[in-house]
């Protein structure tokens, strides 16, 4: 069970505050998390499941699109 990681955690690795977090979870959206009473955690796989399905990769021409 070591792989689950508080809000605070993945807000960190995110880059985003944990309040961003938190609206993800209200509107049902973002990240998969867990729910244990009232703790939520998070699966550091999910995590990282997450952040590659939102990887861009560079186009040639260097436009993105």
């Amino acid at each position: 069970m070591s792989n689950l990681i508080n809000e605070i955690e993945v807000a960190n690795l995110l880059g985003v505050s944990p309040q961003i977090l938190r609206r993800d979870r209200w509107l049902r959206q973002g990240l998969r998390f867990v729910k244990i009473g009232r703790l939520v955690r998070y699966d550091r796989a999910d995590v990282e499941v997450f952040v590659e399905k939102h990887r861009v990769e560079p186009t040639a021409n260097g436009l993105g699109v």
